[in-house]
Protein backbone atom coordinates (compact mmCIF):
# COMPACT_ATOMS: atom_id res chain seq x y z
CA UNK A 1 0.00 0.00 0.00
CA UNK A 2 1.69 3.25 -0.83
CA UNK A 3 1.17 6.46 0.45
CA UNK A 4 1.13 9.70 -1.72
CA UNK A 5 -0.12 11.84 0.58
CA UNK A 6 1.62 10.07 3.70
CA UNK A 7 -2.21 9.10 5.00
CA UNK A 8 -4.89 7.32 3.41
CA UNK A 9 -8.28 7.64 4.41
CA UNK A 10 -10.52 4.17 3.74
CA UNK A 11 -13.81 3.42 4.59
CA UNK A 12 -15.39 6.56 4.30
CA UNK A 13 -13.05 7.85 7.13
CA UNK A 14 -13.29 5.22 9.83
CA UNK A 15 -9.88 3.57 8.50
CA UNK A 16 -6.76 5.92 8.39
CA UNK A 17 -3.65 5.10 7.28
CA UNK A 18 -0.60 6.92 8.16
CA UNK A 19 2.94 7.57 9.82
CA UNK A 20 2.13 8.24 13.75
CA UNK A 21 5.01 10.89 13.86
CA UNK A 22 2.88 12.78 11.97
CA UNK A 23 0.23 13.01 14.63
CA UNK A 24 0.25 14.71 18.32
CA UNK A 25 -1.72 12.26 20.97
CA UNK A 26 -1.66 14.73 23.41
CA UNK A 27 -4.33 17.29 21.62
CA UNK A 28 -6.77 14.48 23.08
CA UNK A 29 -8.23 13.16 20.11
CA UNK A 30 -6.27 9.49 20.91
CA UNK A 31 -8.13 7.13 23.24
CA UNK A 32 -5.09 5.93 25.77
CA UNK A 33 -2.59 7.47 27.45
CA UNK A 34 0.26 6.87 26.12
CA UNK A 35 3.29 8.78 25.87
CA UNK A 36 4.17 10.36 22.21
CA UNK A 37 7.09 8.02 22.46
CA UNK A 38 5.34 4.70 23.33
CA UNK A 39 2.12 6.09 20.84
CA UNK A 40 4.68 5.95 17.88
CA UNK A 41 5.13 2.45 18.47
CA UNK A 42 1.86 0.80 18.26
CA UNK A 43 0.20 -0.30 15.19
CA UNK A 44 -3.31 0.97 15.61
CA UNK A 45 -5.00 3.63 17.82
CA UNK A 46 -8.47 4.54 18.53
CA UNK A 47 -10.05 8.04 18.39
CA UNK A 48 -13.11 9.21 20.53
CA UNK A 49 -15.15 9.39 17.55
CA UNK A 50 -14.72 5.57 16.80
CA UNK A 51 -11.75 5.45 13.84
CA UNK A 52 -8.71 3.20 13.88
CA UNK A 53 -5.79 4.96 13.12
CA UNK A 54 -3.06 2.45 11.72
CA UNK A 55 0.50 2.94 11.80
CA UNK A 56 2.78 2.82 8.31
CA UNK A 57 5.99 2.65 10.48
CA UNK A 58 4.87 -0.75 11.86
CA UNK A 59 5.99 -3.95 9.87
CA UNK A 60 2.76 -5.42 8.27
CA UNK A 61 0.82 -2.46 9.17
CA UNK A 62 -0.45 -3.36 5.32
CA UNK A 63 -1.85 -6.07 6.16
CA UNK A 64 -4.11 -4.97 9.39
CA UNK A 65 -4.98 -2.13 7.82
CA UNK A 66 -6.45 -4.53 4.78
CA UNK A 67 -8.06 -6.75 7.58
CA UNK A 68 -9.85 -3.31 8.75
CA UNK A 69 -10.94 -2.72 5.91
CA UNK A 70 -12.74 -5.91 5.25
CA UNK A 71 -14.52 -6.26 8.59
CA UNK A 72 -15.77 -2.65 8.72
CA UNK A 73 -18.42 -2.93 6.33
CA UNK A 74 -19.70 -6.45 7.34
CA UNK A 75 -22.25 -6.92 9.43
CA UNK A 76 -21.81 -7.94 13.49
CA UNK A 77 -23.36 -11.45 12.73
CA UNK A 78 -20.79 -11.91 9.97
CA UNK A 79 -18.23 -11.16 12.61
CA UNK A 80 -19.49 -13.51 14.87
CA UNK A 81 -19.36 -15.96 12.60
CA UNK A 82 -15.58 -15.21 11.45
CA UNK A 83 -14.83 -15.31 14.99
CA UNK A 84 -16.23 -18.17 15.71
CA UNK A 85 -15.14 -20.30 12.37
CA UNK A 86 -11.32 -18.63 12.78
CA UNK A 87 -11.23 -18.97 16.66
CA UNK A 88 -11.84 -23.03 16.11
CA UNK A 89 -8.92 -22.99 13.37
CA UNK A 90 -6.67 -21.21 15.53
CA UNK A 91 -7.78 -22.43 19.08
CA UNK A 92 -4.18 -21.26 20.50
CA UNK A 93 -4.05 -17.67 19.19
CA UNK A 94 -5.03 -15.26 22.04
CA UNK A 95 -2.54 -12.69 21.76
CA UNK A 96 -0.99 -11.04 19.18
CA UNK A 97 2.50 -12.65 20.79
CA UNK A 98 1.24 -16.13 20.19
CA UNK A 99 0.49 -15.11 16.94
CA UNK A 100 3.59 -13.35 15.60
CA UNK A 101 5.38 -16.85 17.29
CA UNK A 102 2.62 -18.63 14.64
CA UNK A 103 3.76 -15.78 11.75
CA UNK A 104 7.20 -17.64 12.09
CA UNK A 105 6.63 -20.96 11.77
CA UNK A 106 3.46 -20.86 9.38
CA UNK A 107 4.30 -20.87 5.00
CA UNK A 108 0.75 -19.91 4.24
CA UNK A 109 -0.03 -16.45 4.54
CA UNK A 110 -3.33 -17.15 3.94
CA UNK A 111 -3.66 -18.95 7.29
CA UNK A 112 -1.41 -16.20 9.12
CA UNK A 113 -3.85 -13.68 7.73
CA UNK A 114 -6.67 -15.98 9.01
CA UNK A 115 -5.03 -16.22 12.65
CA UNK A 116 -4.60 -11.95 12.87
CA UNK A 117 -8.22 -11.59 11.94
CA UNK A 118 -9.29 -14.04 15.05
CA UNK A 119 -7.53 -11.19 17.43
CA UNK A 120 -8.86 -8.40 15.04
CA UNK A 121 -12.77 -8.97 15.12
CA UNK A 122 -13.27 -8.09 18.40
CA UNK A 123 -11.15 -4.90 18.00
CA UNK A 124 -13.22 -3.74 15.12
CA UNK A 125 -16.62 -4.68 17.50
CA UNK A 126 -14.82 -2.17 20.07
CA UNK A 127 -14.37 0.50 17.30
CA UNK A 128 -18.20 0.23 16.78
CA UNK A 129 -18.53 0.59 20.29
CA UNK A 130 -16.55 3.64 20.67
CA UNK A 131 -18.03 5.14 17.68
CA UNK A 132 -21.68 4.24 18.88
CA UNK A 133 -21.06 5.38 22.59
CA UNK A 134 -19.98 8.75 20.49
CA UNK A 135 -22.68 9.54 17.95
CA UNK A 136 -25.08 7.58 19.51
CA UNK A 137 -27.51 5.02 17.57
CA UNK A 138 -26.70 5.55 14.30
CA UNK A 139 -26.13 2.78 11.82
CA UNK A 140 -24.38 3.35 8.96
CA UNK A 141 -23.08 -0.35 8.51
CA UNK A 142 -25.42 -3.12 9.00
CA UNK A 143 -24.77 -3.88 12.61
Amino acid sequence: MKLKNKEKRLCGGKLVVTDFKRLNPEEGLFLGEESPEQFCKELAAYTVDGKVYINTEISLFDVAAGIFEAFIPESRETLKQYQIEYGRKFPNIKTFEEWGKYAKTEADNEKIIQALAVLMVPLEIKRRSIESSYYGKIRVFPS
